[in-house]
């Protein structure tokens, strides 16, 4: 039961998260816990907006926009590889969240782990690691207990 509860969860994830709105990033309170059921995608989606707002330069390909996974991610890969990293993250974001794309979810784990194009978070790089995993990558369920996570 518990693991149907789990797969339905990131189902939901990956089925309800629109992208950027286009608005302000919503306000969200963080909390220090152990759970990975009180994170959520929200705080991902606030950092990878607030840092955005910040650089204010962040560039989002017209395939990223489109749905076109292979060339939204050779676009992700190729701002990444110029140091364009709020670019780089708005792309692997789309991807990861729309499309389900796990290799752009990898790549923004270890941004968020990193402080590339948005703040250090080890929280939510846990979080996208977890996602990426039960996606079936096993390297990110190796890399998000060498994080710390403990479920």
């Amino acid at each position: 039961m518990k693991k149907f509860i789990l797969a339905l969860s990131v189902c939901a994830f990956f089925v309800g998260c629109s992208g950027t709105s286009g608005g302000p990033a919503p306000t969200v309170t963080q909390t220090s816990t152990t759970s990975m059921d009180n994170r959520t995608f929200d705080s991902i989606q606030a950092g990878v907006n607030e840092q955005s707002n910040i650089e204010g330069k962040a560039v989002v390909s017209d395939a990223c926009k489109s749905g076109n996974v292979s060339m939204c991610r050779s676009f992700a890969d190729s701002m990444y590889s110029k140091g364009d990293f709020a670019s780089a993250i708005n792309a692997y974001n789309i991807n990861c969240a729309l499309a389900q794309d796990i290799p752009s979810c990898v790549r923004m784990a270890y941004m968020f782990e990193k402080g590339e194009g948005v703040a250090k978070n080890i929280n939510n790089a846990i979080d996208i690691f977890m996602r990426a995993c039960y996606g079936g990558h096993a390297q990110s369920c190796k890399e998000m207990r060498r994080l710390g996570y403990k479920g």
